[in-house]
């Protein structure tokens, strides 16, 4: 009887405290071990009459390092790259193009990657390393740094006029770590987990978390980011170099409707199984 009963609760815990197996979904699980095409975009290199390479121009496929495989993308922010087609020196802004990737529009919106930078120093300003954008582009979400800082924060653009945490009122809201320090220091591979629910359109049940190696830093509960009427999911992610000087890599990246988890090719897992469906002890 002890037995049949725990079962009953651990089931029944499940059931109303987890998304039910079925419908989560992992929408990509990208290591860059191919080309970039056909499943990013690489459009923002083709300018001045290049076509836009395979693998792509900044940030590119690289075979130098890797988190798993042997390969990752590298992003160059030296304000002059090295020169290769489609993306010549520039004296300004790490030649201002990026790899983006469509896939199934998701309320709920999961990422993980692995992220490393050697000899980085991030802009005086910001530094921005991946957008999120909703079906129709408004609102948009930037992961980055500000004025220097090592630690990852979210700018939330277009979003209904509020007041911010900051305390300024606007519809561009910056969301700092509120929950712990984790610097991303250089010469290490960090698992970076971001987590964004857009809530209902015109409601205040948003939400943003982040986590880095397992570690909570930041989270901003019943958040207001769609108007009424807007569309209510995110469904394209941009890789986006700009703005500080150094080398940034990305592997292992993925996308889906709940949490991914950093088991990969470190053999690490940082997310708890989930509470089992359907137990049945005899």
């Amino acid at each position: 009887m002890t037995l049949r009963l725990l079962a009953l609760v651990m089931v029944f815990t499940g059931a109303i405290g987890t998304e039910p197996l079925a419908s989560a979904a992992t929408y990509f699980n990208e290591g860059f071990e191919g080309s970039l095409q056909p499943n990013w975009s690489t459009d923002s290199c083709n300018f001045m009459g290049v076509s836009p390479p395979a693998n792509g121009c900044n940030p590119f496929i690289t075979s130098e390092i890797a988190h798993g495989g042997s390969k990752a993308l590298r992003a160059d922010y030296t304000g002059n790259p090295p020169s290769r087609a489609g993306c010549p020196n520039s004296p300004t802004i790490e030649c201002g193009v990026t790899a983006y990737r469509t896939y199934t529009p998701t309320v709920d919106h999961w990422k993980r990657f692995w992220y490393r930078t050697e000899n980085f120093t991030y802009g005086s300003i910001s530094t921005k390393n991946v957008y999120d954008y909703t079906t129709d582009n408004s609102p948009s979400f930037v992961w980055g740094h500000h004025f220097g800082d090592r630690a990852l924060q979210l700018d939330a653009q277009g979003i209904p006029s509020q007041t911010c945490p900051s305390g300024k009122i606007g519809s561009t809201c910056s969301f700092w770590p509120n929950m712990a320090s984790v610097p991303l220091n250089d010469n290490q591979w960090y698992c970076i987990e971001t987590h964004l629910n857009l809530g209902t359109a015109g409601g205040s049940d948003g939400s943003i978390e982040i986590f880095i190696n397992g570690t909570q830093t930041t989270g901003y509960y019943n958040q207001r980011f769609l108007e009424a009427g807007q569309p209510d999911a995110i469904n394209q992610v941009k890789i986006y170099a700009q703005s500080g000087s150094g080398i940034m890599y990305y592997d292992d990246f993925a996308i889906g409707n709940s949490r991914i988890g950093c088991d990969g090719a470190s053999g690490i897992d940082l997310v708890p199984p989930a509470s089992p469906q359907g137990l049945s002890l005899r």
